[in-house]
């Protein structure tokens, strides 16, 4: 997710896999409803490059615009993140830990898993005990990935389907109750969402929420008012390039839970400041230790960001010699 602040024209991008099935998805829901997202959340969980957040998402809108409820949204959402779990807690129990390495080793990379993936999982499993499962299902860290030792260990099967039902259920609710609450308050407060078609798709069903088609002069236009520039791209490779295209080189920042990525984007956005994981609004002066902000400078000579005293001033050389020279 990429935020260019200071022209308050922002960019959204869930980095590495926000996925090209962005369409696929609306039209799975669409025509399944909740059938639909019982299947994609079934198949989020064997294929993580498929986002829970699209899929949830894409429900919760659907309620807001009266084409779903919470309750059969989000008991779907559960059946399916339970359904696809349990295909790994299988896996663990029938595969075993020593015939399960050179399975992933071979074909791990279709299902973006490695080996220390899976030793890391089962350290955490071993560590804090049964009731990891029901934890990490409610966070975003390792949700999937816990079931697998779960099964190698040949955790109670009931035991694991209620641990894994229950943290599914609160982080669908939170994925839910997010989308929700983000789409109100951009309502509430006046937000314009000028969108690409994609992403239009998505906000354009929202009641109250004002989503328009984006024009090119709008992804470089400093609006300076309640304005969105919102596009969907289906990489980390995309969204470096609309930003080196539409820049300001001012601010950007980048959401993303993959360190690879973070550290990607903050050695090739070319820009005065560039945050992880961290607000745009901390670009200034005072929070950068410089005391007072004069300005924020792009250029790249002589000062580059937050300006306080010491950057707006020069310096010259004063040399008091008694007849030196220099050979």
């Amino acid at each position: 997710m990429h935020f260019r602040a200071h022209p308050w024209l922002a960019t959204f991008v869930r980095c590495g896999h926000w996925s090209a099935m962005h369409d696929a998805i609306l039209t799975i829901i669409d025509r399944l409803g909740y059938l639909g997202i019982a299947i994609l959340m079934a198949l989020e969980n064997i294929f993580p490059p498929l986002p829970s957040e699209a899929i949830m998402g894409a429900g919760a809108l659907s309620m807001e615009n009266g084409g779903m409820q919470f309750w059969p949204l989000l008991i779907a959402g559960t059946l399916g993140t339970l359904a696809g779990n349990y295909m790994w807690y299988w896996i663990g129990v029938r595969v075993g830990y020593e015939r399960l390495g050179p399975i992933v080793d071979r074909w791990g990379r279709w299902l973006t898993l490695e080996w220390e993936d899976v030793e890391r999982a089962v350290r955490f499993f071993r560590k804090h005990g049964q009731w990891a499962v029901f934890v990490l299902r409610a966070t975003p860290v390792m949700r999937t990935m816990i079931s697998l030792p779960a099964g190698l260990a040949r955790m109670s099967v009931w035991r694991f389907l209620v641990f894994t039902a229950a943290g599914a259920a609160i982080w669908n609710a939170l994925l839910i109750a997010g989308t929700v609450w983000i789409a109100k308050r951009f309502a509430e407060v006046g937000v314009e969402m000028r969108c690409d078609r994609r992403a239009l798709t998505m906000l354009g069903t929202v009641d109250g929420l004002k989503a328009i088609p984006v024009t090119e002069e709008d992804w470089t236009t400093e609006h300076l008012s309640l304005r969105a520039g919102v596009r969907i791209v289906d990489s980390l490779d995309e969204a470096l390039d609309h930003i080196e295209t539409y820049g300001s080189g001012h601010s950007d920042a980048i959401v993303t839970e993959d360190y690879t990525h973070a550290m990607r984007f903050l050695n090739e956005v070319d820009s005065a400041a560039v945050f992880v994981n961290a607000s745009t609004r901390f670009n200034d002066g005072g929070q950068f230790g410089l005391g007072a902000e004069v300005a924020v400078s792009t250029n790249k000579f002589h000062a580059r960001g937050p300006m306080g005293l010491e950057e707006l001033t020069s310096y010259k050389w004063t040399v008091i010699g008694d007849g030196q020279v220099r050979p």
